[in-house]
């Protein structure tokens, strides 16, 4: 396998998610309008729908697990607040071309979730292309007049809060102070790719890889050295990382790269102390010794890859299935939003990047597929089971 660095990895990583969704849809813009059909076959016009306040549009599919998650959510949110003027409308884009009996499938599925607000269906995904939709859920969140308010690119731990907060403001549910108090301390913009690279850091972080959050927040400060979040990180990562070895952790976390810091071994059972100050003779011994090297880095084995193959997240494993399900039945699209999926609930998933690239391929964009082979690192590859042909193996 060919080898490619760490770094090279990140960068896929850390493309711009703007450019994975909604590409023909921004903030400010006034909402495209669109008549699509309910499974019962009623026929719903977003403009006369709109809510008296704020509108969620949510694009989403049955074989999207984030997007029964999104659903769940709002269907809360409109049972509290439909009377303060929240409307949802939910557009299914499950695939281009339909199957006999799915409008009905789809009707039970959004009946035995308990969705109360209107379900309809865009057959031909031609409201899905207008929007520039690709990831799959996607929502938009428009104000009374109709223009967009928010976007919301994918369902994630990190974003949908905020987009939830977004819902709340427009609605007047948001306290007054708490609006004024926003209005004052407007959000940090870091420069350059720092935002994506802090990211990253955290997600090594919590996979336990605390040298290399500790390059990766560097190259954060590296790109804006006040960005706050990458400082915090980087002290955090430094701080494991000393554990790790042993030593306390630096009292500053400076903005460019320090030369890296050797610390006393950790004894078994005690505390580290101080070591006593040597002679002038075994100071001058200690001169003639030569430093030991730092230990190289173990090449990749079956055992090292093994290890890592287990530590792949189950959910990336779950999206690689799905992606290649959709990918046998000619579901590119779909099948393109899934490994993005994938790649963004595992970044080390190298199934995930080789099942985009060939979905891809397949839409002709053969460009940006070269630039997702070029760009994957050099991560184990999990193999996941090839979709098997045939009408009864839809990927939900």
């Amino acid at each position: 396998m060919r080898r490619i660095s760490w770094g090279a990895l990140a960068l896929l990583f850390l493309m711009p998610m703007a450019a994975w969704a909604f590409k023909r849809t921004r903030e400010g813009q006034e909402v495209k309008d669109f008549r699509l059909t309910t499974p019962a076959g009623e026929i719903v016009h977003l403009r006369e729908a709109l809510g008296s306040r704020a509108t969620v549009v949510v694009f989403w599919a049955m074989w999207s697990p984030r997007s029964e998650e999104a659903l769940r959510d709002f269907q809360a949110l409109y049972e509290r607040y439909a009377d303060r003027g929240l409307q949802v409308i939910a557009v299914n884009v499950e695939h281009q071309e339909r199957h006999p009996g799915e409008m009905e499938a789809i009707g039970r599925w959004a009946a035995e979730r308990g969705l109360t607000f209107p379900v309809v269906v865009d057959m031909d995904l031609s409201v899905f292309n207008r929007y520039g939709v690709i990831a799959v859920p996607s929502l938009l969140l428009c104000d009374a007049e109709g223009t967009i308010r928010a976007l919301l690119e994918g369902y994630s731990d990190m974003t949908r809060d905020g987009f939830k907060e977004r819902v709340l403001e427009l609605l007047g549910v948001l306290t007054k102070p708490e609006a004024a108090s926003a209005e004052a301390q407007p959000a940090y913009r870091p420069k350059g790719m720092a935002e994506r690279y802090t990211r990253m850091g955290e997600i090594l972080l919590q996979r336990h890889m605390a040298a290399r959050a500790v390059k990766v927040f560097r190259q954060a400060l590296e790109e804006d050295p006040d960005y706050p979040r990458a400082r915090q990180g980087l002290a955090r990562a430094q701080e494991v990382l000393s554990k790790e070895q042993g030593r306390s952790a630096p009292k500053e976390v400076e903005a460019r790269r320090p030369a890296p810091v050797r610390g006393p071994e950790k004894q078994e059972g005690s505390e580290p102390v101080a070591a006593p100050e040597k002679t002038e003779p075994e100071k001058a011994e200690a001169a003639k010794k030569p430093e030991k090297p730092e230990k190289p880095e173990e090449p990749e084995t079956a055992e090292t890859t093994e290890k890592a193959a287990a530590r792949t997240n189950p959910r990336a494993l779950r999206y690689v299935r799905m992606g290649r399900l959709l990918l046998a039945r000619k579901f590119y699209p779909n099948a393109e939003a899934v490994f993005r999926r994938a790649v963004e609930a595992d970044p080390a998933c190298q199934e995930a990047y080789l099942g985009l690239a060939e979905a891809l391929e397949a839409q002709g964009k053969t460009e940006e597929a070269q630039q997702v082979r070029e760009r994957a690192g050099s991560v184990p590859r999990v193999e996941a089971p090839q979709a098997p042909s045939g009408p009864d193996n839809e990927g939900r």
